[in-house]
């Protein structure tokens, strides 16, 4: 994957991601938010009001992948996170 944002590679041809914006932009909204955060965020929404996974699990999945993410050295973020201070820091989105 290249660093940062997400976007398209070909841009000769229509992206297979087009039928896939649709829908989150139906579930999600949003649009001035950035596209990995309304993905990803809107899953994690979408997965707390479905399944009311509190946000503390997702700290713990953070919290893991920066353990994991300290012993690889391509990794993006390095540092080790613990599930507290991720509760601790600014929530970007969702709100």
């Amino acid at each position: 994957m290249k660093p940062g944002a997400l976007g398209a590679v070909f841009t000769d041809r229509p992206t297979p991601f087009d039928r896939f914006e649709e829908v989150t932009d139906a579930l999600v909204g949003e649009s001035q938010i950035p596209l990995a955060l309304r993905y990803f965020g809107g899953a994690g929404r979408e997965h707390m009001q479905r399944y009311g996974t509190p946000l503390e699990t997702f700290a713990q999945i953070r919290a893991k992948a920066s353990r994991h993410a300290e012993k690889n050295p391509l990794a993006l973020f390095r540092k080790v996170v613990t599930a507290d201070q991720v509760m601790a820091d600014v929530q970007v989105w969702p709100a």
